[in-house]
């Protein structure tokens, strides 16, 4: 007799649930939306200069992104894209180089689900009529002050590339202690300074910026600190 007022008991329960469409595992508050996937952009450089672009959950959608250059990594996240000249596409994702010129490749693709999304490819490319592309990166990071994150940044330092690839590149901090200097070649060792009037130089070593097991330049941050000179 219990066994069977216990099984009632659940089965009350049970239908109690179900007519009142709530789910035992349910969240009480708002359901978050799920985070829309990246347009993923890939590009290779041989045979001919040929880049690709997908979404999860949707595939290939290069044949349905617009493409196009731009000349700075500003340039080609703003939206809408300031397009390089220097560059145009014949069919979507085969770039074909007017002139010689420094570029990041650019899709923009309007997803049913995902509404517009935008991306460039992991590597910028020094393109020319007359040869193949060849992959760049960009070297980018922060200025601390005195060496200790806590202790804040500083604003208006001098980044400059003194020795190795790109010798003369530079770029000076924002208020937020970042810089960056872009169209680095891959592989190839540099030296680079930063220097403010009033401040002690901090001089760093870089290897060479390389790609890593999924073809993405990897060790693109060189961190700088300064202290009021004495």
């Amino acid at each position: 007799m219990v066994r069977q007022g216990m099984g009632a008991v659940l089965i009350v329960a049970c239908l109690a649930l179900f007519a009142c469409d709530v789910s035992p595992s349910a969240p009480s508050g708002p359901v978050k939306p799920p985070s829309p996937p990246a347009l993923e952009v890939a590009c290779v450089t041989s045979p001919a200069f040929r880049c690709t672009a997908t979404v999860y959950g949707e595939g290939d959608v290069t044949a349905k992104a617009a493409w196009s250059a731009a000349e700075s990594f500003r340039l080609g996240m703003d939206l809408p894209v300031t397009a390089s000249p220097a560059v145009e596409f014949e069919s979507p994702g085969v770039a074909t180089a007017l002139r010689p010129q420094n570029v990041y490749i650019r899709a923009d693709y309007v997803s049913a689900r995902w509404g517009a999304m935008r991306n460039i490819a992991p590597h910028a490319y020094a393109v020319d009529p007359g040869g193949a592309a060849v992959p760049l990166a960009y070297l980018s990071g922060t200025v601390f002050s005195g060496g200790i994150p806590g202790n804040g940044v500083v604003g208006g330092v001098t980044v400059a590339i003194i020795d190795g690839e790109r010798t003369g590149r530079q770029d000076v901090t924002r208020d937020n202690g970042f810089y960056m200097i872009e169209f680095l070649h891959l592989n190839t060792p540099f030296t680079a300074q930063a220097s403010k009037p009033g401040y002690s130089s901090d001089v760093r070593t870089h290897p060479g910026i390389v790609d890593d097991a999924l073809g993405y330049p990897s060790n693109t941050s060189l961190h700088f600190s300064l202290a009021p000179a004495q």
